[in-house]
């Protein structure tokens, strides 16, 4: 049985298994350091929370671009 220690791979894009392994480490030691989602995130309320707040905003942009027209001027109920 050979062994491999001494042959050097075929790694077209030039990364060796030392890059390739420093740059997995790279990865993790930032993933590690992210922030942790919040309970809200977790649960759900959060995107419940957005879904609203988007909604709010549309209403309020059609109800400010509703034309505003006063009422007809009733005589003994009936339309002048």
């Amino acid at each position: 049985m050979r062994s491999t220690e001494h042959i050097e791979p075929n790694h077209p894009d030039g990364l060796t298994l030392e890059a390739i392994n420093a740059l997995l480490h790279e990865a993790h030691v930032h993933w590690a350091m992210a922030p942790r989602p919040t309970s809200g995130l977790l649960d759900g309320t959060a995107a419940e929370r957005r879904v609203r707040r988007i909604n709010r905003r549309a209403m309020g942009a059609v109800v400010r671009a509703l034309p505003i027209r006063p009422a007809p001027a009733m005589v003994n109920d009936e339309a002048a």
